[in-house]
């Protein structure tokens, strides 16, 4: 998919196109049944996901309020009915297993990092 096709905003990281038809190849998610994307920023790697494997249950964490509304705009934009959005971080909002996970984002020291 295209990176024009994603709705964005200041601050709020996405993972390229490149970058992700790599990491969904890499994934193997056509052998998964949920994926766990932790920092899902505008949700592009989510997204992409769910419209690829349909029948994968894909669950988007991200701790920004602002990624947060872009990632729930994304995710209605492209009617992605399979992806859940867990506002957090991980691992306390990891509920359940997964049979991928993304770790995708970036945290600076000034975000309150250790």
């Amino acid at each position: 998919m295209k990176d024009e096709l994603f709705l964005r905003g200041e601050n709020v990281p996405m993972t390229k196109e490149a970058v992700r038809a790599l990491v969904l190849s890499k994934l193997e998610l056509h052998r998964a049944s949920h994926l766990i994307d932790v920092g899902a920023g505008t949700g592009s790697v989510s997204i992409e996901a769910a419209l690829q494997f349909p029948s994968l249950q894909v669950t988007a964490i991200e701790r920004n309020p602002a990624a947060l509304r872009l990632l729930d705009e994304n995710r209605q934009r492209f009617a992605c009915g399979n992806i859940d959005i867990l506002p957090g971080e991980a691992p306390m909002a990891i509920t359940g297993k997964a049979d991928a996970v993304f770790m995708g984002g970036k945290r600076r020291a000034s975000d309150g990092a250790d």
